[in-house]
């Protein structure tokens, strides 16, 4: 890969509204080592959104089913802000050294399970 060029991706979910220009997100500074970055719901301005999505949950309460074991044993608080999975930029380098796609992959299945 070439250093001096961005090899990223913004990548918005079908039921994402773009209510600005997302050049400020594709330039988003990535930390060394870091594959994605993408916003806490709750740190999101209500009014000056860049992007929204349709029906979008704040907190994992939304996401995860609690009456699940596996779920309560991930330690993940229920009121805690989530992300949008929908709206994130990503190092296309880094998101392949870290096999990325294979660790989502791995975590959809056990969602599936």
């Amino acid at each position: 890969l070439n250093p001096g060029f961005f090899c990223r991706i913004v990548y918005l979910d079908d039921d994402v509204i773009v209510q600005g220009d997302i050049q400020e997100l594709y330039n988003i500074k990535l930390k060394a080592g870091h594959a994605a970055a993408f916003a806490s719901d709750c740190d999101l301005p209500p009014t000056h959104e860049m992007v929204r999505s349709v029906g979008m949950q704040t907190t994992y309460m939304g996401f995860l089913d609690y009456r699940k074991e596996e779920v309560r044993e991930l330690g993940i608080n229920p009121s805690d802000c989530s992300f949008n999975p929908g709206v994130f930029v990503a190092d296309i380098g880094e998101w392949k050294r870290q096999k990325i796609t294979k660790q989502l992959e791995k975590w959809m299945a056990k969602n599936v399970r």
